[in-house]
């Protein structure tokens, strides 16, 4: 949660890089603009950041999934 005062904190998080964060909180009187440790291998999570400029500029960007997904949006009832 966030003060209304602290709102437009949010328009800097498109900048923050990998492993940056904005701390805030009772224990920070000014929100501050943080780099965080980077884990060791071993302790990293099984998982990466999704290549989706890769994926976009492929020429078959995923037309059959489209059509599929809007068959499923208009066969849905409410």
């Amino acid at each position: 949660m966030m003060a209304d005062s602290a709102t437009g904190l949010l328009d800097f998080l498109p900048s923050l890089s990998t492993g940056e964060a904005i701390m805030t909180g009772e224990a920070f009187p000014v929100p501050q603009r943080v780099a965080l440790d980077e884990l060791p291998e071993n302790q990293r999570p099984r998982s990466a950041t999704a290549d989706f400029s890769a994926k976009w500029s492929t020429a078959d960007a995923g037309a059959d999934s489209v059509a599929a997904i809007v068959d499923r949006w208009r066969r849905q009832s409410r």
